[in-house]
């Protein structure tokens, strides 16, 4: 039997949003998403300031637009270094403990493992037919990236995401507190079980694949991945809300490919 659940764009993100909302990671999904664009807009002037000198528009259109990025990135470092508090914060927070234990003996009740595996397909599957897409090298690290976050999330625990979400935020932080601020080149560190590569490419330099393009495809993972384990807990959730889950997080995915690969060097 079908679940008879039928998932518009138009509320799309408000169940995407019920759904963090339900285990209090919302505002932080969103500080998150924020940061980003803040990053992006500092990215985009950094760009308009190379032309600038390129065209020869004299140095003060190139000094203006090197200070609005300097601005803009100081501002996403600072919503990175209050999101890492907040995290820390909803660690500590009275229901959280709890909270963990239920979707962890729920996910392990109703097939959790094979719903992220069913995630994962699709993902790959837009991967591929994202038009214009990755190439097939950055393509290939955005998936090894996906997969590390899958694997540390198999068992359901809402702690080992909610650490994933952690190191990410602290990677981007270091990465556009940089002076390329983020488009330096992104090594893929993250192996498999043993110290084995990753299943599918990582572990080396690819053109195109820079420190902000992976940090923005982090951050859309850990999100989808905490949405999906939290989807365990909400009646009905996985029947009626998971294509809107990953709808938005095909938007998430397709906003960080516009945003920071054409300013990846």
């Amino acid at each position: 039997m079908s679940c008879g659940c039928k998932t518009s764009d138009a509320d799309a993100q408000r169940k995407s949003d019920e759904v963090l909302d339900h285990v209090g990671l919302r505002e932080i999904v969103d500080q998150g998403h924020g940061a980003l664009t803040e990053a992006s807009t500092a990215l985009s002037h950094i760009a308009r300031a190379e032309r600038a000198e390129a065209l020869g528009f004299g140095d003060d259109v190139v000094r203006m637009h090197t200070d609005l990025a300097a601005r803009s990135n100081r501002r996403a470092c600072q919503q990175l270094e209050f999101l890492l508090q907040r995290i820390d914060a909803r660690a500590k927070a009275d229901d959280w403990a709890g909270l963990v234990e239920q979707v962890q003996r729920s996910f392990g009740e109703h097939g959790g493992p094979e719903r992220l595996e069913d995630a994962r397909a699709e993902v790959r599957m837009q991967f591929l037919e994202q038009d214009p897409g990755l190439s097939g090298p950055v393509a290939g690290q955005a998936l090894a990236l996906l997969d590390h976050g899958l694997e540390r999330a198999r068992g359901g625990n809402l702690d080992s995401v909610l650490d994933l979400m952690r190191e990410h935020c602290k990677a981007a932080l270091e990465g556009f507190a940089a002076d390329a601020m983020g488009r330096q080149p992104s090594t893929q560190v993250f192996h498999g079980p043993g110290g084995d590569p990753p299943r599918i490419a990582g572990g080396q330099n690819v053109n195109g694949w820079c420190v902000a393009l992976a940090a923005c495809l982090a951050w859309a993972y850990s999100s989808l991945i905490a949405s999906l384990i939290a989807c365990f807990v909400i009646p009905f959730c996985w029947c009626c809300f998971h294509l809107a889950v990953l709808g938005t997080f095909a938007v998430h995915q397709l906003l960080c490919i516009a945003a920071f690969a054409p300013n990846c060097r």
